[in-house]
């Protein structure tokens, strides 16, 4: 079971777990990834696969109960998701990282003033700051140590990228008077879809090799129902798999079996060791691919950040620089307990 307080991702190289910011992380994490898992399940899956199915009154009754579940989860990812970023403003802005921590915060503030009322004309503006928040997160992990980390950050950026591109289109379209997006949004929407599936393999390249076979097995179930459903409905599950997670299967169908399979193997893998790398992986599923709604956007990010910044202990903050000094005024000898095998 996840537990109610996940230890903070990589032994708390986001912030120190004994600072007011780790506790913050440790109780938020896990219930956004909770409330997002159970959104893109429920609400963008599960009950778009009851349009297909006959529904007499048992069911039916079902199905609402779902839709309601459903709308529940959404206003909470929604709010989780929004807070999240907030936080991580200030853990950027504690980390030093203050250019991306603006861009962050304007974009955070940007969704944050257009919350009840539709952006129009600056749309745009919007748009702008997530490419730009997401090609910060994308610098910062070309500075990782170890190739394999950059590219398994590196590929799921430069996907959300390509689909940043392709959703900037109609609105460029509309701003310059052109009839029709242009040709260029919608090749890289494809390759976007591309890097969404390399990505996959990226993650599972840097941080799921070596898996026990409990967790091969555990991870083949969604992809071989995924398979299964194909195979059974192409039509179908083409359709359920747009809405569920962007996805259009323009690909060979066994490329996103194994794709989805090696994202499983990923997060179950690390799931005790590294559970913010498991965040991640759930995250960016629940994200989808060329994400539709605000709150899909705030999930890629937060996803991002875990991924671009836990990778490596971060540089002295203020947090560590208080912490410090309280060990140096006080000495609390049960910690020598972890660090001695001495009965007296």
């Amino acid at each position: 079971m996840l537990p109610l307080r996940w230890p903070l991702p990589f032994g708390g190289a986001i912030a120190p777990r004994r600072t007011a910011p780790g506790r913050i992380a440790e109780s938020l994490l896990p219930l956004l990834v909770l409330a997002a898992v159970g959104d893109w399940l429920i609400t963008r899956t599960l009950t778009r696969a009851f349009i297909f199915m006959p529904k007499p009154d048992g069911l039916l009754a079902v199905y609402h109960a779902l839709n309601r579940l459903g709308r529940a989860l959404t206003t909470l990812t929604a709010w989780l998701a929004w807070l999240a970023l907030l936080w991580l403003v200030f853990v950027l802005w504690q980390r030093r990282e203050r250019i991306t921590a603006v861009l962050l915060g304007g974009f955070a503030l940007w969704h944050g003033l257009f919350m009840m009322r539709p952006p129009g004309s600056w749309l745009l503006v919007g748009q702008a700051l997530g490419l730009l928040v997401v090609g910060a997160l994308a610098a910062r992990a070309v500075r990782l140590p170890d190739g394999q980390a950059r590219l398994a950050v590196l590929f799921p950026a430069a996907a959300l990228i390509a689909a940043a591109l392709y959703q900037i289109g109609p609105t460029l379209a509309a701003w310059q008077g052109q009839p029709e997006p242009p040709v260029w949004s919608l090749v890289g929407f494809r390759g976007g879809e591309i890097l969404v599936v390399l990505g996959a393999g990226a993650l599972w390249w840097a941080y799921g090799r070596g898996a026990r076979h409990r967790h091969a097995v555990f991870a083949a179930a969604p992809a071989v129902g995924f398979s299964a459903a194909f195979l059974a409905a192409p039509a179908m599950t083409a359709v359920l798999t747009v809405w569920s997670t962007g996805l259009t299967l323009f690909l060979p169908w066994p490329v996103y079996a194994l794709a989805l399979w090696l994202a499983g193997v990923t997060a179950l893998v690390n799931w005790r060791r590294r559970p913010g790398l498991s965040a991640a992986v759930l995250l960016l599923a629940a994200a989808g691919y060329a994400p539709q709604l605000n709150t899909q956007w705030f999930l890629a990010l937060v996803a991002l950040f875990l991924l671009a910044f836990a990778m490596a202990p971060p540089p002295s903050t203020d947090w560590e620089d208080e912490r410090r000094k309280t060990d140096d005024e006080t000495t609390d000898f049960t910690d020598f307990r972890d660090y001695t095998d001495c009965d007296g």
